[in-house]
C-alpha cells in the first residue's frame, strides 16, 4: 500500500467517485498487477439507521452538500502543500544565503590564516568552494576547520 497524489483523474475502487488530479489516495498494488484507488475523502459519512431517522430531512441534505464542499477544499488544500514543498525543496537546493561580502570576509580569514585560494581548493578537492560551502554554517565550519591546520 501507499499514499500518492494523483497525477491523472482515477476512480475510487470503493464508491466509484471520480478522484481529481492532486487528491491524496490509497493504492493498492494486486499480485496480477492491477491497482486499486481509494479516495480519503470521496466516501459518503455511515451512518446507521437509527441515526438517520433521527436527523431532519433537510439536515442529511446540508450534510451531503459541506461533506462534499469540505471533501473539495481538503484536496485543494493537498494541492497547495504539495506545491509549497516543492517550492521549499527548489528554494533550498538553488538558493544560499551568501552573499559576496560574506565570501569576501571568508578570502580574508583565509589568508590570515596564511593560506591562499589555491591551497583551500586541494585540501578539499574542488575547483570551487561553492561546491563545498552552501551556508553560513558550512563556512563556519570550513574556517573552524582550516584554523585547526593552520601554522
Amino acid at each position: 500500500m501507499a499514499i500518492e497524489t494523483l497525477k491523472k483523474p482515477a476512480r475510487c475502487s470503493e464508491c466509484g467517485a471520480l478522484l481529481k488530479p492532486g487528491t491524496r489516495v490509497k493504492i493498492y498494488q494486486k499480485s496480477d498487477g492491477t491497482r486499486l484507488i481509494y479516495g480519503f475523502t470521496c466516501h459518503k459519512r455511515k451512518v446507521n439507521e437509527e441515526e438517520k431517522q433521527d436527523q431532519p430531512e433537510e439536515l442529511k441534505a446540508d450534510w451531503d452538500f459541506i461533506s462534499g464542499q469540505l471533501a473539495d477544499i481538503q484536496s485543494l488544500l493537498m494541492q497547495i502543500v504539495d506545491i509549497l514543498s516543492a517550492r521549499k525543496e527548489a528554494l533550498s537546493e538553488n538558493d544560499t544565503d551568501l552573499t559576496a561580502a560574506d565570501w569576501r570576509k571568508f578570502w580574508m580569514k583565509v589568508k590570515q590564516m596564511g593560506f591562499d585560494e589555491k591551497q583551500v581548493h586541494e585540501i578539499y578537492n574542488t575547483d570551487s568552494m561553492k561546491k563545498v560551502i552552501k551556508s553560513k554554517e558550512d563556512m563556519e565550519r570550513v574556517l573552524s576547520e582550516l584554523k585547526e591546520i593552520a601554522f
